[in-house]
């Protein structure tokens, strides 16, 4: 997900130009890892001790810097997120900063922040649309996968409260083995508070400060397949027909085209830079980072391009009969393998 995510026919137009012109047109701006939540499955939270020991948080100023240079090079969309950034101490600063620099803002939360107060501050100025992420469909549901009871109750005011103030908002969910059995009562909610909502049956095994991944916190690969073409087909019914003439063509030995470099926008029109202030071409793919705050944003972006530029996936996923129905990316592989080049076992089992 990026700050273009649901893009209309013109804002697509853009993107195609800015990829063919390597021109940085959205971003990401992971505000800290903080976080109020404790989900199992969490890749990015810290606590205030670890941030302290890792250089600590950058400032509002800091932030606005990088976008002031962002803005010279041709950013016009960005996402805000976390952790949880509201929880950010400069939020306001940078939000209302980027804002009257023109950008076109959008924003990850967890929704158990929001409040009257928060409300009315967004209705002010609002942003494009704030996604919020829907871990279960109660209280009890919280408590086991957010060690958060009060979670569920605070999300659904936060989402009534910003209906309110006609901000749009739409839903996230992200499917584990303690959620996915409630994945129709998750639509459920979404059609009652009659707002969008996507779901996720696919979980990063992110690494980074918090050590081994443990699998039992993501579906096996066999149930992530079989409930991402539930989801499919509920989201997306006519990609869910292209998927199955897709199938049948695979298993008729119709041969496509297959790819040997990256095929999305990550690194050609779109950048990740982390809490510490390190640029990658997206969240998944940390293999380069590059530190924005040492060398500058132009000189940053020029970098990560070069890096996408020769990224190649592995010689298995290249020759692979299936590569046109996969999930597989480099970002993908990078998290499942350490290496771009690495061949993701899961995600072979998953296609299985």
């Amino acid at each position: 997900m990026d700050a273009l995510d649901s893009a209309t026919k013109i804002e697509e137009r853009l993107c195609i130009k800015a990829t063919m012109a390597g021109i940085p047109l959205g971003g990401t701006f992971e505000l800290s890892p903080a976080c109020n939540m404790s989900c199992k499955m969490c890749y990015a939270r810290l606590g205030i001790e670890e941030i302290t020991a890792q250089g600590g948080l950058k400032n509002g100023n800091q932030w606005l810097k990088i976008a002031e240079e962002m803005q010279r090079e041709g950013t016009m969309f960005l996402l805000l997120t976390g952790g949880e950034p509201l929880l950010y101490p400069d939020f306001k600063q940078v939000y209302e900063g980027v804002r009257k620099m023109g950008m076109i803002v959008t924003i990850n939360t967890n929704g158990t922040l929001i409040t009257e107060e928060w409300a009315k501050y967004f209705a002010q100025d609002k942003p494009r649309r704030i996604n919020i992420t829907l871990y279960g469909v109660n209280e009890e549901g919280y408590e086991n996968l957010c060690g958060y009871k009060e979670g569920f109750d605070r999300t659904i005011n936060g989402i009534q409260l910003l209906k309110e103030k006609e901000i749009d908002v739409k839903l996230n969910v992200s499917l584990t083995p303690d959620n996915v059995q409630d994945l129709d009562k998750f639509y459920k909610i979404a059609e009652q508070l009659e707002i969008p909502i996507e779901v996720d049956s696919y979980m990063f095994p992110f690494h980074r400060e918090k050590g081994e991944y443990e699998q039992k916190n993501r579906l096996s690969p066999e149930v992530c397949a079989e409930t991402y073409l539930k989801i499919l087909k509920k989201e997306k019914p006519l990609g869910y027909e292209k998927y199955q003439q897709l199938c049948q063509m695979c298993r008729e030995g119709k041969k496509f085209p297959n790819h040997e470099m990256m095929t999305c926008r990550a690194g050609k029109s779109s950048f990740w830079i982390n809490w510490k202030g390190e640029m990658s071409p997206c969240f998944a793919l940390e293999g380069k980072k590059v530190d924005v705050s040492k060398i500058g944003f132009r000189k940053s972006w020029e970098r990560i391009r070069e890096y996408v530029n020769n990224v190649k996936l592995s010689e298995k996923c290249i020759s692979c009969e299936k590569q046109e129905l996969c999930i597989s990316c480099a970002g993908r592989a990078f998290s499942e393998t350490g290496s771009t080049a690495g061949t993701p076992t899961y995600i072979c089992k998953y296609m299985d």
